[in-house]
């Protein structure tokens, strides 16, 4: 379960920053009435403050853990909840604000500032599950994550194309408040620092390193002749083979 925690963690994230990625401008031209080509900094700001929250919220998340003063479960359970819960909230009340400005400015900057959170949640169970596999696990899950990214713009099409009204917004945020909500939740039940059993290369279950080259068992029943010089006992049965090493390492 844990892999499919960040499974769910990874898609809904993705849900929540790709309509604001998309659809943030509109927002901000049609229902704020800002110039965007005039705003410039202002469109930028939200991710100017994900940049720099991403950044502290990393170093505080390592000092956390390599202090002892969380474990790598709980770090991940918090920080996440920071990315994904702190946006919930924020796109909720933003479809409060109406047309008030300041308000809903703040508001988006912290929907999309907070979300920086991630990268010492999720982001990072790659790693803590698997290290070994660590590339092949994140390829697996952004594969599926980048799916919203032109669903979730399909969606927002939909709900508000020649309706451009708060209200049909405060179903847009809504819907990404939702998703973060079951994403985050399933995430912090389900999801472990622990490494996996599986992020093991070798197999448990051999007890014993076959050197290279040497035939299976059994190629020349209980006598191999190519083998029998280096152990006269080779040629009887039951004899211990010279080319088995005990796995000891």
């Amino acid at each position: 379960m844990p892999f499919w925690a960040i499974f769910v963690g990874h898609i809904a994230q993705n849900w929540g920053f790709y309509t604001l990625l998309t659809e943030l401008p509109t927002y901000m031209k049609n229902i704020l009435h800002f110039n965007i080509a005039s705003n410039s900094f202002v469109s930028a700001l939200p991710y100017l403050i994900m940049w720099l929250f991403s950044i502290a919220s990393g170093l505080l998340a390592d000092h956390l853990r390599t202090q002892g003063i969380l474990t790598t479960t709980a770090t991940r359970r918090i920080f996440n909840s920071i990315g994904l819960y702190g946006p919930m909230i924020c796109l909720v009340l933003v479809g409060y604000a109406d047309c008030n400005k300041d308000a809903a400015i703040g508001l988006l900057c912290g929907a999309v500032g907070l979300n920086g959170a991630v990268y010492s949640g999720y982001m990072n169970s790659h790693l803590d599950l698997a290290p070994n596999f660590a590339g092949t696990l994140m390829g697996i899950t952004n594969t599926f994550a980048t799916i919203p990214g032109f669903v979730a713009p399909q969606v927002v099409g939909l709900l508000i194309d020649g309706h451009e009204t708060i209200g049909r917004w405060r179903i847009v945020f809504w819907i990404a408040g939702i998703v973060y909500f079951i994403g985050n939740t399933f995430y912090i039940i389900f999801i472990t620092g622990e490494q996996q059993e599986w992020n093991d290369l070798d197999n448990p279950q051999d007890e014993t390193k076959v050197i290279h080259g040497a035939s299976p068992p059994g190629q020349y029943g209980s006598f191999d002749p190519r083998r029998s010089h280096l152990n006269p006992t080779s040629a009887v049965d039951g004899a211990s083979s010279p080319t088995t090493i005990p796995e000891i390492f």
